[in-house]
């Protein structure tokens, strides 16, 4: 997530042929306190769960639109056969609580994807808006703290933190415009654009993350958040 590009090229994606050891049904699940508003309604300081059913058959690796690997921000010495994996094929609801009040809004297929970055360390939810058509750490990315120990040390070929059990905590991301610092070829641009013009939609209305808490002058990719939150995902019955 934190190497995560901004490149304009058109992203392809194909299944992976790895033997995932517990291949099947997953719930994954990102919570964080922040802003965030429904339709015309806002929330502050609101507690957002952001919940994903899909299988981790369907878990794929980000490809560019020659079939290459997205390898050009990867960190020095990260090897394997690729960094970035996704999986987009599922169904996504947006919790909300505030004043204890819960609202659920359930999200249009095909807009939000459960994101691993191995090579650089981050993982949680990213989804196909914003000026580039896809954002790697909107609506929800976790880094830092045991969310990046977690996926930093995952391997290409078992995956674990998409398809077994897990619980880590980190920095929470809802940044259009990603990396905000320079990474590898990438310039970042200093700061999260306004999600304002990128909706997410839902059967109750529009959806946008707010990117609420910052270190204002030191806002670069791992700390430059201060919202902290869960991500998790665990193994479903077969059906």
């Amino acid at each position: 997530m934190i190497g995560a590009t901004r490149s304009a090229c058109v992203f392809v994606f194909f299944a992976l042929c790895a033997n995932l050891a517990l291949a099947g049904p997953m719930k994954y699940s990102g919570t964080v306190v922040t802003d965030i508003r429904l339709g015309n309604v806002s929330y502050h300081n609101a507690t957002v769960t952001l919940t994903f059913l899909g299988d981790t058959k369907d878990i794929a690796l980000a490809t560019d639109a020659n079939g290459n690997p997205i390898l050009s921000t990867r960190r020095d010495g990260c090897s394997g056969t690729g960094w970035f994996f996704v999986l987009s094929k599922g169904k996504a609801e947006v919790s909300i609580t505030s004043k204890r009040k819960t609202r659920v809004a359930h999200l249009d297929p095909g807009q939000v994807f459960v994101a691993l970055d191995i090579c650089n360390g981050g993982i949680g939810f990213g989804s196909f808006i914003g000026p580039n058509g896809l954002e790697p750490v909107y609506p929800m990315g976790f880094t830092s703290g045991t969310s990046q120990t977690k996926a930093y040390y995952d391997s290409s070929s078992s995956l674990s933190s998409l398809s077994g059990p897990i619980n880590v905590t980190g920095n929470v991301w809802s940044c259009i415009g990603f990396p905000v610092a320079d990474v590898g070829t990438l310039t970042g641009q200093g700061y999260c654009a306004s999600p304002d013009q990128y909706p997410l939609h839902s059967d109750l209305g529009d959806v946008f993350f707010y990117q609420t808490y910052l270190v204002y002058g030191d806002l670069e990719n791992f700390l430059g958040t201060l919202n902290r939150g869960t991500f998790s995902a665990w193994p479903l019955p077969s059906k």
